[in-house]
């Protein structure tokens, strides 16, 4: 490939490139960030509701790829809901500009801690809501998507609420991730 300039990060191509400073610079204020929690809903039948639906979610499947936590290396368990696989997710969301030689339907299962924090969904930002994102679901996630659809509308829900709980908390001015 094309080197920079000397003293430059930019490449005679002009595309932009991280350089050793960017990086730990990155690596510092991601470290720094508070790891993704859980809301707690307030009252025990918002929390029967959510505890249903993560319930639900584990039974129809998408606990399969979304692992609410890996097992790590004697640090901290972070709720990643990931497997951090690749899948195949049907054509109807192949991604029309593959890269690196990637099928166009083959996505690293996206990490849900935060999704109650974040929107629209998908890798494309086509799922306006959750339960879009869910139905949008092909492929190796058919069958747990098909299940989702088949819940009754009140256990459908619980899976949402569940899902919306999953937030990136923000910090405290202290720097903890509970301000009270």
């Amino acid at each position: 490939g094309e080197r920079p300039a000397r003293g430059s990060a930019r490449p005679a191509d002009g595309a932009a490139r991280l350089t050793p400073g960017d990086t730990a610079a990155l690596v510092g204020w991601i470290a720094s960030r508070p790891p993704p929690g859980w809301w707690a809903p307030e009252g025990d039948r918002a929390m029967a509701v959510v505890g249903r639906g993560e319930a639900a979610f584990a039974a129809i499947g998408c606990a399969g790829c979304h692992v609410p936590s890996l097992p790590g290396d004697g640090a901290p368990a972070v709720a990643l809901y990931s497997d951090l696989r690749r899948h195949r997710m049907g054509a109807a969301l192949g991604d029309p500009r593959p890269e690196g030689g990637v099928p166009a339907d083959v996505f690293l299962t996206a990490p849900l801690w935060g999704a109650g924090s974040t929107g629209p969904w998908l890798h494309d930002g086509r799922a306006a809501t959750l339960d879009e994102a869910v139905l949008w679901h092909g492929g190796a996630a058919g069958a747990a998507r098909d299940r989702f659809a088949a819940l009754p509308p009140a256990d459908r829900a619980a899976v949402v609420d569940f899902l919306t709980h999953l937030v990136v908390e923000p910090a405290a001015a202290d720097g903890a991730t509970d301000p009270e």
